[in-house]
């Protein structure tokens, strides 16, 4: 690309001016896109709704800062989100408009620049370089016109070394701090640092004491002129004691992570979560002091986690007995006793399968049992039943009659798997059970009923298998009474995860529309059957967390729009059985309709044998970009042409001063000329885009004096266009002697 020439700025205001004259209606009144669900700002802000941006002056309101700042349009990266410039004494913040879910953690990733810097003495001296202060992720729940003050209190919080302001309550910062405020930043500049106060107090010590929960101090400078990403998670716990449940807090910044073993925080009391639905704002702040320098963020991205459920892992369990899986023999089981519980002991009986499917399927008709390789340690193949009992408590009831004492567990099972032996197992929904029985016999609760009846329930919670021949494992809970356990596949009263989709939807979108992917993966109920004395409860299977899993995966959160035709999107869950859910939509993606203009212009006069040179503008009157843009223009009869060129230009204003570039654009000649436009953005009186085209033409010997020469280009797209009496324009040329 080059920089263009008057020549090109005068096309492109007789493109403007074809706008004006055409209709103002048309670009007038467009309504501001909708607010994603979560912060989505990429490749740069040029996306601009969803902001809300406060700003102070030595304390004072003002609105010139934070804004939005053009600083290269021929980069990428064109428009910034500039929290401060480089003046002394400003503080800016900026927050996402809708709040963000907390409860289930949250990943987010930003990329910033900080530069144009101040010299001062403040550094050491009039040559030393002195940025300040410095920027902050900040999550808090105090409102979207939240303001810290400015200096080294960098926008969200002070302390009486700054300037005795309190700053944002409820709130927790990621500072990326560039000033060495002594004391207060420990005595470094350049460092990370995590803090927090209580909720209902200001974070009136920024950088010490309770309310620092992470300092990493950096080798280099932050304000050293180049872009920086960011990336900052958080981890809920998932299980807590009393009323303290802390997360883990994590920074990487350019790929180093910082907190290798994270931060521990609990986001609950420092946000007041309790009272604000689990959720909070995010957003950043930012200041300058008696130093400065400008501070951009180019881009963010914010991602609240799925709900997360973590189930214990065999290997914690009180193992009882069986066979080694990774040795000689095939299986082993295990009972996990709560408190207050009694000892158990577990019985293992080994059945062919034949005679464990005839005790199940009395109950759970389909469903057949696992067998388990080599369970007896000699290479055979047996189900097994697991009778579980409690010596030390009357009759071996694991229940006493006064209720003081019961039995509760979690109990499971690892075993050897072979494929081979288990007919119509499915390894993408195998449907598994962990069916819990009790027969009529206290100490022997594997004894069926006298109608051969014995399992009453299922009470899976999860099961692990990875394919044909390899470990695999089970387990549930049980509570109340002795009881036989089974493992079974093929369970009639499991669902896999139900998928719901209700964004894309079964419709057309425009080329580029944000079509947010908006989808929900619903935990299996709780059982098909309904709950009698048969069928009481179970399965109690939940999602794997992350299984729940778009294709092809949405880009900052939305669906494929990029290309035209159809398109298919689908996502898929598993739940802690195995079991697998999907659903799919199928939409279209059309071109978006749009106003399109043309105006050609030519000589008024041309001599007998002479030439006319033609230049034709086109213009996007809104209010979307038109995709697959073409010129077209049949040469009059008895005219051929001499030479045709064409390219796109995009103006602006810059700092008060019109900016423009082009770029060349394929065109062929012949009888009809035609030119490729390609894409071009609907036109303002800031931002003049479009497309101009030279056409000279050679007179044939037929045009003689007093004779007009009539020569019209037309405009087209591949979207609909509602105004058609502008898509063709015609210069008219009189030729003399």
């Amino acid at each position: 690309m080059k920089t263009a020439t008057s020549r090109f700025v005068i096309v492109a205001a007789i493109a403007a001016l074809v706008v004006l004259g055409g209709s103002t209606a048309a670009w007038a009144e467009v309504a501001p896109l909708p607010c994603p669900t979560s912060p989505s700002f990429t490749p740069d802000f040029g996306f601009q709704n969803c902001l809300t941006l406060n700003g102070t002056l030595n304390g004072v309101h003002n609105t010139a800062y934070p804004s939005f700042q053009v600083t290269n349009p021929t980069n990428t990266v064109k428009t910034v989100l500039r929290l401060t410039p480089n003046q002394t004494v400003w503080a800016g913040s900026a927050w996402f408009t809708v709040k963000q879910p907390m409860a289930n953690g949250f990943s987010t990733t930003f990329t910033f620049l900080i530069k144009d810097h101040a010299n001062s003495t403040l550094c050491g001296g009039t040559d030393s370089p002195c940025p300040a202060d410095g920027i902050a992720f900040v999550i808090q729940n105090s409102g979207a016109t939240a303001l810290g003050p400015d200096g080294c209190g960098i926008g969200f919080g002070a302390n009486t070394d700054c300037t005795g302001t309190n700053g944002i309550i409820k709130s927790l910062a990621v500072e990326f701090d560039t000033f060495n405020n002594d004391d207060t930043d420990n005595n470094h500049a350049n460092h990370v640092a995590i803090q927090s106060c209580a909720a209902g107090a200001a974070n009136s010590t920024r950088a010490n004491g309770d309310c620092n929960h992470g300092d990493y101090i950096l080798s280099s400078s932050l304000a050293d002129g180049t872009v920086h990403t960011a990336t900052i998670s958080f981890t809920p716990q998932t299980t807590c004691a009393g009323s303290s449940c802390p997360g883990t807090l994590d920074v990487v910044l350019d790929g180093t992570d910082l907190f290798p073993n994270g931060v521990s925080i609990d986001l609950s009391p420092a946000l007041d979560l309790n009272d604000n639905n689990n959720s909070a704002l995010v957003g950043f702040t930012a200041a300058t002091g008696g130093a400065f320098d400008n501070q951009d963020i180019l881009s963010w991205t914010f991602s609240p986690s799925q709900t997360q459920q973590v189930t214990t892992d065999l290997a914690t369990y009180s193992f009882q007995g069986g066979f080694n899986p990774n040795g000689t023999g095939g299986f082993d089981y295990a009972a996990q006793l709560a408190a207050g519980s009694q000892e158990v002991v577990v019985t293992p009986i080994l059945k062919t399968q034949a005679e464990c499917n005839t005790l199940v399927q009395k109950t759970f008709s389909g469903a057949q049992c696992i067998v388990y390789h080599n369970p007896d340690g000699a290479n055979g193949d047996f189900a097994v039943l697991f009778e579980i009992s409690c010596p030390l408590l009357p009759n071996s009831k694991c229940t006493q009659t006064d209720s003081t004492t019961t039995f509760d567990a979690e109990l499971g099972t690892n075993f050897n798997f072979d494929l081979g032996h288990n007919p119509g197992f499915n390894l993408n929904s195998p449907f598994p059970g962990w069916l819990k029985g009790e027969g009529p016999i206290d100490d022997h609760a594997c004894t069926p009923n006298a109608d051969g009846s014995l399992f009453q329930s299922n009470q899976i919670d999860s099961f692990v298998i990875l394919g044909d021949d390899p470990p695999a494992k089970t387990k549930g809970g049980s509570g109340g009474t002795g009881s036989c356990w089974v493992a079974t596949y093929g369970q009639h009263d499991e669902v896999p995860p139900v998928i719901t989709i209700s964004s894309p939807t079964p419709t057309n979108y425009t080329l580029g529309q944000q079509v947010p992917a908006t989808f929900a993966c619903i935990d299996p109920s709780s059982s098909n059957l309904p709950e009698d004395s048969n069928h009481k409860t179970g399965p109690y299977l939940t999602l794997v967390p992350g299984s729940c899993t778009p294709s092809p995966a949405p880009v900052n959160g939305f669906v494929d729009t990029s290309t035209l035709g159809p398109h298919t999107f689908t996502v898929t869950a598993t739940d802690t059985g195995l079991n697998q859910g999907s659903n799919s939509v199928n939409y279209n993606v059309v071109a978006p309709a749009t106003d399109l203009a043309i105006l050609k212009l030519g000589n008024l006069v041309a001599r007998t044998g002479g030439k006319i040179s033609y230049v034709i503008g086109v213009g996007d009157l809104g209010p979307s970009n038109g995709f697959g843009v073409t010129v077209s223009d049949t040469l009059p009869a008895d005219t051929s042409l001499v030479s045709v060129s064409g390219q796109n230009v995009s103006c602006s204003v810059v700092n008060k001063k019109l900016t423009c570039t082009t770029t060349p654009i394929s065109c062929s000649g012949g009888a009809t000329v035609s030119c490729t436009v390609g894409t071009i953005m609907p036109l303002s009186l800031s931002s003049l885009n479009g497309a101009t085209i030279t056409v000279t033409v050679q007179l044939g010997p037929s045009w003689t004096a007093g004779k007009t020469v009539k020569n019209t280009a037309s405009v087209t797209a591949l979207g609909t266009d509602p105004k058609m009496n502008n898509n063709s324009s015609t210069a008219t040329t009189l030729v003399t002697r």
